[in-house]
């Protein structure tokens, strides 16, 4: 009923994980989340199209 999850900043976090499970299905890999402005470029210029200046 838990899964393990390598965070860059925490190491191995041990997180829970919902209990009913269908036979021959994998639980959903588990990511960490991004950091703070981590996709700030992205979103600013692909998005709303704002240039670095």
């Amino acid at each position: 009923m838990r899964q393990r999850m390598d965070d860059p900043e925490v190491r191995r976090v041990c997180l829970p994980s919902l209990p009913p499970r269908f036979t021959n299905v994998l639980a959903p890999a588990l990511k960490p989340s991004p950091f703070l402005n981590q996709h700030e470029e992205e979103v600013l210029g692909g998005i709303f199209g704002f240039t670095a200046e």
